[in-house]
């Protein structure tokens, strides 16, 4: 079974936490663990929300919706190449805007930020 999962910024502390998604008389929040016995919640920008998609990259860490990841090649470089992890609504599927034709193999592409990331906004022109 897919673990269902959701990533967003948190309002007050504006990193990225992970856990459950919580509505509340229309404010979100994410539910989290802290211990095997305790967890919190924190009220999250609505706006930065992204789904866990069950995928990893390169280094096993949990792809997410609004991840933007980069090619990683042979040579251990990375491509100037960057893809945006979105779902589509239409087809009911995740997907990378890539090139038609392009195979994926996620295990080769790494995570470098995601659409939340000011420094990566500026590069929005050059992503596929």
């Amino acid at each position: 079974m897919r673990e269902i999962l959701f990533r967003a910024r948190c309002k007050i502390t504006e990193k990225f936490i992970e856990g459950l998604l919580i509505k509340v008389n229309n404010h979100y929040s994410i539910q989290y663990k802290i211990s095997d016995n305790h967890t919190s919640q924190s009220h999250i920008d609505i706006d930065t929300l992204g789904q866990y998609t069950g995928l990893k990259d390169k280094n096993g860490k949990k792809i997410f919706e609004g991840d933007v990841l980069a090619n990683y090649n042979a040579d251990e470089s990375l491509d100037n190449v960057y893809h945006i992890v979105e779902y589509e609504e239409h087809s009911l599927k995740w997907s990378l805007n890539i090139n038609y034709g392009e195979t994926l193999d996620v295990s080769q592409k790494l995570i470098i930020g995601n659409i939340h990331d000011e420094q990566l906004k500026e590069k929005g022109d050059e992503w596929n």
